[in-house]
């Protein structure tokens, strides 16, 4: 029984461990000038769009914390049919930004996560 006890405690002490892990950056993408530029008002993102598609298998294998620490906090999140969840990143300035005239979202880079909480797709949308 005290086998089966450290047994328990010993992994659940690994997976709080492990949430506890900084992510760190991917190499070939600017994560922190992405974040700089919170729904893309500032249009830095709009010149970053291309290392991020070149580099997006690179973001695949991640959970949503995982990827929020990463990319910083979703513009948007989509729930989609069983249980899967976009998170979706502005990439030009659109009507979320004050002083434009834009109508309907603006084009965006789409984060898919399976239902197991796994980035497993990454694509860009023109609306």
């Amino acid at each position: 029984m005290k086998l089966y006890l450290r047994s328990f405690a010993l992994f659940f002490f690994s997976l709080w461990l492990s949430q506890c892990q900084e992510v760190k950056s991917i190499e070939g993408l600017d994560t922190a000038s992405w974040k700089s530029d919170r729904h893309a008002c500032k249009q830095i993102r709009t010149g970053l769009e291309g290392s991020f598609m070149e580099n997006k298998n690179k973001l695949m294998g991640y959970s949503q914390q995982e990827i929020g620490k990463i990319l910083g906090k979703p513009d948007e999140m989509d729930l989609y049919k069983r249980n899967q969840k976009f998170f979706i990143y502005y990439l030009v300035p659109g009507k979320q930004c004050e002083g434009t005239n834009a109508k309907g979202r603006p084009r965006s880079l789409y984060i898919r996560f399976s239902a197991m909480n796994v980035s497993n797709e990454v694509f860009v949308r023109d609306y």
